[in-house]
């Protein structure tokens, strides 16, 4: 059986090791994704560049492509392309580059919120009906469509998927439900977010606060009757606390009917992890100073495994690490974009110079 993986691409060869490790040239990996656009009858936008590809590694050949419009942050949209060549189509493979598309935008959002304070607007032309029902399943709505294309949009993309996937009880729901609705603490009062809106922590109060600003921040699903917290109640006095103001300021009747959702390592990161749910009347009686909590946790699976291996920042998406010119503190994106603008580099090389004054000193 063939082995499908996904496998970032750069149009810098320094960054390209992993597909030079499966055996297929960079240069023949860029043809063959061209190629496939063509034979999906797709108009890929000059600014979109091929950011990633689905590799079949028993016949080390390119399988499927994911587009980038690498000028995002300059042109105040991001908007992708995906094309799976015809004898690959109708496996799920187009899920596998959605989740890497996902993965790449919260990169170019993290970005943009910093240079303009505002959310990333995403938009992307559909023409193929089938992909139109997956993106669908990740989030996306029907912004307007024409005779022949459908434009899809997504408003809370700028958050880690929060997925509950709990064998027992049984239960199914994610961040974009309906009834999912982000609540915390902002100094020192309770902030409820709205039913049906599907908002992100970003969303609240206007937009002027992150997910990290809030203190006890968590989500609850209002027909599932489950609570999620990225920083749980340290003891059972603050957790009484949250859940009477939840109670306080909501419609919301939360009772003894109600599960918390316990973590594992594996469920933030890992699409078909379980989590543990623990009946709150049960709840007081958990160790609460054992839960991992997340405040501040990053949102995508990279940057987690970046912080699990002490600091090293992937080079791209969450496949390839090994030593990169982007420094620590920057995202790709934010790399990428003030490349453009002629200072990345500049940036890059005063750490040098002052790495080594600083060593010299010593």
């Amino acid at each position: 059986m063939n082995e499908i993986i996904y496998v970032p691409y750069s149009e810098d060869d320094d960054y390209n090791e992993q597909l030079e490790d499966l055996g297929i040239d960079t240069e023949i990996a860029l043809e063959d994704a061209e190629s496939i656009v063509k034979k999906s009858k797709l108009g890929i936008s000059r600014e979109n560049k091929l950011s990633g590809v689905l590799v079949d590694t028993n016949k080390k050949v390119v399988v499927g492509t994911l587009w980038i419009n690498s000028q995002a942050i300059t042109d105040h949209e991001f908007n992708f392309d995906v094309a799976i060549h015809p004898n690959y189509r109708g496996r799920g493979l187009a899920e596998i580059l959605i989740k890497a598309m996902i993965e790449e935008y919260r990169e170019y959002n993290s970005a943009y919120r910093d240079m303009y304070d505002k959310t990333l607007p995403i938009m992307i032309t559909v023409i193929n009906p089938l992909l139109i029902n997956v993106l669908k399943r990740y989030g996306f709505s029907v912004d307007k469509q024409s005779s022949d294309r459908v434009y899809m949009t997504h408003d809370t993309l700028t958050e880690s998927p929060d997925d509950v996937k709990s064998k027992s009880p049984r239960i199914r729901t994610n961040y974009t439900n309906p009834d999912a609705i982000p609540f915390g603490y902002i100094d020192g009062v309770m902030q409820i977010g709205d039913v049906g809106k599907k908002q992100t922590h970003d969303d609240m109060l206007g937009g002027k606060h992150v997910r990290e600003d809030f203190d006890y921040a968590g989500r609850l699903w209002t027909t599932k009757k489950v609570i999620s917290f990225w920083q749980y109640p340290e003891d059972k006095n603050r957790f009484n606390k949250v859940i009477q103001d939840l109670n306080k300021y909501s419609e919301i009747n939360i009772d003894d009917s109600w599960y918390i959702e316990i973590p594992t390592a594996e469920s933030w990161y890992h699409d078909d992890a379980e989590t543990h749910l623990i009946p709150l009347k049960d709840f007081y009686l958990y160790d609460m100073s054992s839960i991992k909590n997340f405040k501040n946790k990053p949102h995508t699976k990279a940057d987690y495994e970046w912080q699990q291996m002490g600091g090293e920042k992937p080079t791209a998406h969450n496949m390839t690490y090994k030593h990169s010119r982007i420094p620590k503190d920057m995202s790709p994106a934010e790399y990428n974009y003030k490349k453009q603008m002629g200072v990345a580099e500049n940036e890059d090389l005063l750490d040098i110079i002052n790495e080594e004054i600083n060593r010299l000193i010593k």
